[in-house]
């Protein structure tokens, strides 16, 4: 199971990043580790959401809340 700092320290490293291929190679690297279940959640926290879109569930915030609270 991967921790949830790995993924705030995945986020930083994305961040600091300027090249889109470097960006997508550790985005890449990261998710190929991941296992199925963390499989349904990391993508919608990458993309800025809690929830995946096909998700009844609503958090009623945006994606700026989601980036206040990752850091």
């Amino acid at each position: 199971m991967t921790s949830f700092l790995g993924f705030a320290e995945l986020c930083k490293k994305i961040e600091e990043i300027s090249g889109s291929i470097e960006k997508t190679d550790l985005l890449a690297s990261f998710l190929s580790d991941l296992d199925e279940a963390e499989l349904l959640v990391v993508p919608s926290f990458v993309t800025g959401s809690v929830f995946p879109a096909s998700s009844a569930h609503l958090l009623g915030g945006g994606p700026s809340t989601l980036y206040d609270a990752l850091s």
